[in-house]
């Protein structure tokens, strides 16, 4: 069963209210007990008046002719006399026959007056079947009576309770204006209250209660005030604590999302970096499929999970929906794999790239000494070129590993850094590479300025060898290689360009990969490791720089370190 909404009054209306109902009941209870004061009051004065009356009568009461002074002496009064004998027979009375009377021997008022001297009585009149009030005093020969009606009495209290309605009435409407203006006087410091209150409810915190002259109402508003000051230091802990989860989760590499319902309550920033923009509502929310997770791990009550592609460049997200248990929520963590998968694939690829470049050379030299046992017993004079077989694979399986330790220690730690003369390096580099290049029929062209930069000389002397040795070997008889340095928009621009066999534009975005080889059957020939481009990449990168490359099949390319 319901319960009744609680009616709510306002403060005016309340001490009306009990004004109105205290002062009823006090004027009730005044007006009886006032009546009551005023009627015995009354009453008393009535019968000490009626007393000295009769005993002021009893004197004159003549000898004779009793009944004619009886109707003399109240023809122009009120009141009624009654001349009783000692034995109670009525001698004389103003208002009935005297033979037509009882004998009055046990009226109370003439019982008392005959044995006690006066006595009195309030009673309805035998005769007139009226209230009368009776007074009666001793004489010489029985008892004097006086008697007046009662209705006497009841109009001069009716008088009474006119003026004293008249007096309740100007009381009552002074208390109400009294009661109204102590309202007013205390309701008004009381309103300013409440719409402070409602205003700091409603988070106008700059908001201050006002003070009041009134004790009570004073203590209440420095209540506010305090309790104010209290929410708002409160409010500043909750925002403190909120920002710090929001930075913590922003720093966090997995978006979060948290539905409630079918409304996005909140996302981190790593999360719009991962689905480019949080709608309001999770039926907007894309991919698609992780509203179908977020159904899924409501309706089931369990953590669901999957990979989703999407994007153009494609990503892969791991998304992960959990319920928060009693809530009606889900926490959805969503975690861009894309580069862990990629790092994943280049890992495998790398091991198996490696195990097969080291298998070779390992398998070469192998096959070698086999040939070298055989040939020793049997045709000596092919030692010697088997002896040279094995030798080129060593040197071959030497700078492979020479390579993969380069690689290792560039990815894996920081260089010290210092000033270096690059166009020094360049030239020595190319002076070195002069023979080689001789051998193959190549000519090295060297055209650089004078440059400094801060960096590694070791790596960038690695970078800008593997350059060189990568444009010789891909360099047939004839052709040429071309080194250039110099400064450009602010920039340190050092090119390779040869004229070998040139790179076909579907391979360029890959050529930087570890172990990664254009054409292994046109290039079958050419001995190098497949991981020289990798090193030039980390040098350049690892020195705040990039590395373009520009190609055409049959042409020649052209590799450029810009730092």
């Amino acid at each position: 069963m319901s319960r009744r909404p609680k009616r709510h009054h306002r403060l005016a209306t309340r001490l009306l209210v009990a004004y109105a109902i205290t002062f009823l009941l006090l004027m009730v209870l005044v007006g009886f007990v006032g009546n009551q004061i005023a009627r015995d009051a009354l009453s008393g004065q009535l019968i000490d008046g009626l007393e000295r009356q009769a005993t002021s009568l009893s004197r004159l009461i003549p000898d004779d002719d009793v009944q004619e002074w009886v109707e003399t002496v109240t023809a122009d009064d009120k009141i009624r006399l009654t001349v009783v004998a000692t034995d109670g027979d009525v001698v004389a009375d103003s208002r009935a026959d005297p033979a037509q009377m009882e004998n009055h021997a046990d009226r109370p008022e003439i019982f008392e007056a005959l044995n006690d001297g006066v006595g009195d009585d309030t009673r309805d009149s035998d005769t007139t079947g009226f209230s009368q009030t009776y007074v009666a005093v001793p004489t010489s020969d029985g008892a004097l009576r006086v008697s007046v009606a009662e209705s006497a009495l009841e109009a001069t209290l009716t008088q009474f309770r006119t003026r004293m309605l008249l007096v309740m009435g100007i009381s009552g409407l002074v208390g109400i204006t009294a009661v109204a203006l102590v309202t007013r006087y205390l309701s008004g410091p009381l309103r300013q209250l409440s719409d402070t209150a409602t205003a700091i409810a409603a988070g106008d915190l700059d908001r201050e209660p006002p003070m009041s002259s009134i004790v009570e109402v004073d203590q209440v508003g420095k209540a506010l005030a305090a309790m104010k000051h209290e929410l708002a230091s409160r409010l500043d802990s909750v925002e403190a604590e909120r920002r710090m989860l929001d930075d913590l989760f922003d720093a966090l590499p997995l978006g979060t999302l948290l539905i409630s319902g079918d409304d996005v309550v909140y996302s981190n920033s790593t999360l719009r970096d991962s689905i480019a923009t949080v709608p309001q509502r999770l039926k907007d929310v894309t991919p698609h499929r992780i509203q179908s997770l977020v159904h899924e791990a409501r309706i089931n009550g369990v953590m669901v999970r999957s990979d989703l592609e999407t994007g153009v460049p494609e990503r892969i997200l791991h998304v992960v929906a959990t319920p928060v248990t009693g809530s009606g929520q889900v926490l959805v963590v969503v975690e861009d794999v894309t580069q862990k998968r990629r790092v994943d694939a280049m890992r495998r690829d790398f091991v198996a790239n490696a195990s097969h470049e080291l298998k070779t050379p390992v398998a070469s030299i192998l096959a070698s000494l086999d040939a070298v046992r055989i040939a020793s017993t049997r045709s000596p004079e092919r030692v010697e070129h088997f002896t040279d077989l094995i030798e080129r694979s060593a040197q071959h399986l030497s700078r492979i590993v020479s390579d993969l330790l380069d690689l290792s220690r560039l990815e894996s730690t920081d260089p010290e850094q210092d000033q270096v003369a690059l166009d020094r390096i360049i030239n020595e580099e190319a002076n070195r590479a002069r023979d080689a290049a001789g051998e193959r029929g190549v000519v090295i062209d060297v055209e650089v300025e004078p440059i400094e930069v801060i960096g590694s000389e070791p790596d960038l002397r690695l970078a800008v060898r593997n350059l060189i040795d990568n444009a010789i070997r891909y360099t047939e008889s004839g052709g040429s290689v071309s080194v250039t340095g110099g400064h450009g928009a602010g920039k340190v621009v050092i090119s390779v360009a040869d004229t070998g066999t040139g790179i076909a534009q579907r391979h360029l975005h890959r050529i930087f990969e570890r172990f990664y080889r254009v054409d292994e059957s046109r290039n079958a020939a050419i001995r190098g490791t497949g991981l020289g481009l990798a090193i030039v990449r980390h040098v350049v990168e690892a020195h705040g720089g990039r590395v373009e490359v520009d190609s055409e099949l049959g042409v020649g390319s052209v590799f450029r370190m810009i730092l």
